[in-house]
């Protein structure tokens, strides 16, 4: 756990189904049902928290064989928290001391400069299948 400027961060699964749930919601993501965000918690190698007075305020998490490769999935900062190094340092908690993995992720473009910031280079050598859920 550390904490920057009253924001702790830790690492680890234990967190607040219903908080996560919210924050997506206050983000205008897909609604997600607390199990099945359980569920993507308990398929993922890494994840990280930062709160604030208890609060859930940012989340991250990474699917990962832990060796070479990881994808990074859904980081998410509570808007009234954003400016702040939230996102910044949970992307740091996660990739640092990780020297031997090529890490990887999907982001809309408004988040591009944010991820060029923290060293992430667009790259051309990923491929998708989409699907449609329901």
């Amino acid at each position: 756990m550390r904490n920057d400027h009253g924001i702790t961060y830790h690492e680890g699964a234990e967190l607040d189904f219903a908080a996560l749930a919210q924050l997506r919601r206050a983000e205008g993501w897909a609604a997600l049902t607390e199990s099945t965000l359980a569920e993507q918690v308990r398929g993922s190698r890494f994840v990280y928290t930062a709160r604030a007075a208890g609060r859930l305020v940012g989340f991250v998490r990474a699917i990962s064989d832990g060796v070479s490769n990881a994808y990074i999935c859904g980081l998410i900062v509570d808007p009234e928290f954003r400016s702040r190094g939230v996102g910044s340092e949970l992307v740091r908690l996660l990739v640092d001391g990780r020297p031997t993995i090529r890490w990887s992720l999907r982001a809309n473009p408004q988040a591009h400069a944010f991820y060029a910031r923290l060293g992430f280079v667009s790259a051309n050598d990923h491929m998708a299948l989409e699907r449609t859920s329901g």
